[in-house]
């Protein structure tokens, strides 16, 4: 490799570029979302590397024996043996994405190192934005049915696939098969009823409808096991309120409202301190965050029924296929244009949620407009 990188072999400055990240001296001014869930929470603590198999598994108890009963002396025994458990499946969803360069761009022809990797660092930064964008709106909204491959590609399984919202104004586990669906990852839930989740709708925000809703909703979605059973035992950490900013706007008028002794700080109840929770506040104890992904007017992801989605998030699980999660592949000379180079990177994942039932989601009872 020279020492000084000139645009003499577009491959080499591409090898180099990879070898040599340098700090970026622009300023990223096209990026849409304030934040990322799915880069946050889920590609950070949710993701295991699953096998290279035709579908996604995973293992689910749906029923009981119900085998305890009463006994005296000399009663004779009974025997009962059910089918307890169901395997869920869904179908791996693939990705790609890629850069390139000319030769022939300005840029590339500075002979300036600065300039040369600096202009690489841009074009390798535009393709992960526009991978966690994509894949933020995948999550948040439902793919359609049937989802198998049969009339696309796969999709991601998001969150309105597994966490479903209903109609009905009270608190309940109505929260069945999403959309046109028949079953959710090859389970019925008009058929196995308990792996509905939690939902209700609320006509205002005030703490006499949504609050008392939503506090019901977080003590009814709390199944801890009552013996060791190998399942995490849900801790607050573990949980998480999301929404569109109207609803977390409209929390925080609530909060505001309800307290007089605000003194010298207009936004003491407007969120939590600004040291280390910006865009976040809290209800019992569990950080709600807002979601840019769920408000943009227009876009993919917007749900004009403002829904407020209660997580578990030790319930979901993201398993890559294999070791294809964001795997960069050296670059490539394309020979039909000799003077590009392609660094391709390639996705194949599937989200799976354990138990439903620990999530709930409460929507609006009339829909906002845009």
């Amino acid at each position: 490799m020279p020492a000084s990188v000139t645009p003499s072999s577009v491959q080499d400055i591409a090898n180099f570029y990879l070898e040599n990240f340098m700090a970026k001296t622009w300023t990223d001014a096209a990026r849409p979302y304030q934040n990322y869930v799915t880069a946050s929470e889920l590609f950070t603590n949710r993701r295991k590397r699953g096998p290279a198999s035709e579908s996604c598994t995973f293992n689910l108890k749906v029923n009981s024996a119900d085998n305890t009963v009463p006994d005296s002396f000399f009663k004779a025994d009974s025997l009962n043996r059910s089918d307890l458990g169901i395997k869920g499946t869904v179908k791996w969803h693939f990705q790609k994405t890629h850069f390139m360069v000319d030769a022939r761009e300005p840029a590339m022809m500075s002979n300036s190192e600065t300039q040369i990797l600096d202009y690489m660092k841009m074009q390798e930064s535009d393709m992960y934005d526009g991978f966690f964008k994509k894949n933020e709106d995948w999550w948040w909204t439902l793919p359609a049915d049937p989802n198998n491959g049969t009339t696309g590609d796969p999709l991601p399984f998001g969150l309105p696939y597994w966490v479903v919202q209903d109609s009905t104004a009270a608190f309940g586990f109505n929260g069945g098969n999403p959309g046109d669906y028949n079953d959710v990852a090859g389970v019925d839930s008009d058929l196995y009823t308990k792996t509905k989740n939690g939902t209700f709708t609320y006509a205002s925000m005030s703490s006499e409808d949504f609050g008392r809703k939503l506090s019901e909703s977080v003590d009814k979605c709390h199944f801890s096991p009552p013996r060791p059973s190998g399942e995490t035992v849900p801790s607050r950490s573990s949980y998480g309120l999301y929404s569109g900013y109207k609803a977390y706007a409209d929390y925080q008028d609530l909060l505001y409202n309800m307290n007089d002794n605000i003194g010298s700080d207009a936004g003491k109840f407007r969120g939590g301190p600004p040291s280390n929770s910006i865009g976040q506040q809290l209800f019992r104890g569990i950080p709600w965050e807002w979601v840019p992904a769920l408000t943009e007017v227009g876009g993919t992801a917007r749900d004009l029924n403002e829904p407020v989605y209660g997580l578990n998030w030790d319930t979901f699980q993201v398993k890559s296929y294999d070791d294809w999660f964001m795997k960069r592949h050296a670059p490539i000379k394309l020979d039909d244009a000799h003077n590009t180079v392609v660094q391709w990177m390639d996705t194949a994942y599937q989200y799976y949620c354990t138990n439903r039932r620990a999530n709930f989601v409460g929507r609006a009872a009339t829909a906002s407009a845009t």
